[in-house]
């Protein structure tokens, strides 16, 4: 279950750390189970919630990025600019996309206009595979394998314990790899109440996390980071993210992150193999 809560923090701030790309269609929302009382708990908050993101098919996510990158992190150790610490301005970026929760699945599409000549990409994740596709190496994807840690989405608990006992492993989970969070006063986030934390991650799980992700992700050491996340008050889904990190030399940045589309049908599916590497 710790890698569990590792892939949906990765993929709510990167991945979880993402345009619609496929069809779609609207299904009933799963009801959360009713609270007496208004959540204090910010451990209970954020369990209930990421046990809420598991019950839907899918979700939209959009990522705008501000901030510095090396361009070491693009061209690796074998390029100039990167050698020389040449750096990127992110501002105007952006990751948009789908996150198929039940199939495991995401096609994300970013760009980075910053970059010389501007950069647009794309990744998609199906079948237990990253295909990453970027303007600057040509129009095919490259395949990587995905670490457990990004496909383990298994919620284990007690046997006939429902919902509650799915929670309380995931509070169990969030303790056991050393999650911190701290309750802040209600907000309205697109004109709805929400509840806000803000939320601490040990910067080792999260950098091992970046390391089993591979491809450029796996070049990123985070220093420090600062997490906050909205839930809507009545669904108790994600509504907002906020996350800035230093990586030192490979840069620092600001993401905000807007979740939406919860009860859609995605399909999201691997590249035709003619079109990778």
């Amino acid at each position: 279950m710790i890698r569990s809560v590792g892939w949906m923090l990765a993929a709510m701030a990167i991945l979880g750390l993402v345009a619609g790309c496929g069809s779609s269609a609207a299904t009933p929302l799963p009801k959360p189970t009713p609270s007496p009382t208004p959540i204090r708990e910010p451990d209970e908050l954020i369990a209930r919630s990421l046990s809420e993101v598991l019950r839907v098919e899918a979700f939209h996510v959009r990522a705008d990025v501000s901030g510095k990158a090396s361009l070491s992190l693009i061209g690796g150790g074998g390029s100039i600019l990167g050698a020389l610490g040449a750096a990127i301005d992110l501002g105007g970026s952006y990751l948009e996309g789908d996150v198929g929760v039940r199939q495991r699945t995401a096609d994300l599409r970013f760009e980075v206009p910053g970059f010389p000549m501007g950069l647009t990409g794309e990744v998609i994740v199906a079948d237990g595979f990253a295909y990453t596709r970027i303007s600057i190496q040509g129009d095919k994807f490259s395949r990587s394998a995905l670490g457990d840690a990004l496909l383990n989405l298994e919620t284990p608990a007690p046997s006939g314990s429902g919902s509650a006992g799915r929670i309380e492993a995931i509070r169990g989970s969030l303790r056991d790899a050393g999650v911190s969070a701290t309750m802040k006063p209600m907000e309205l986030v697109e004109g709805r109440s929400c509840y806000h934390v803000s939320i601490s991650v040990p910067l080792d799980r999260l950098n091992a996390t970046l390391s089993q992700a591979g491809g450029y992700a796996a070049r990123i050491s985070v220093e420090s980071t600062a997490i906050d996340y909205w839930a809507f008050e009545d669904t108790l889904l994600p509504a907002r993210l906020e996350l800035t990190a230093d990586a030192g030399g490979m840069g620092n940045f600001r993401a905000e992150v807007v979740f939406s589309r919860y009860g859609e049908t995605v399909t999201i599916e691997a590249p035709d193999p003619g079109s990778v590497n």
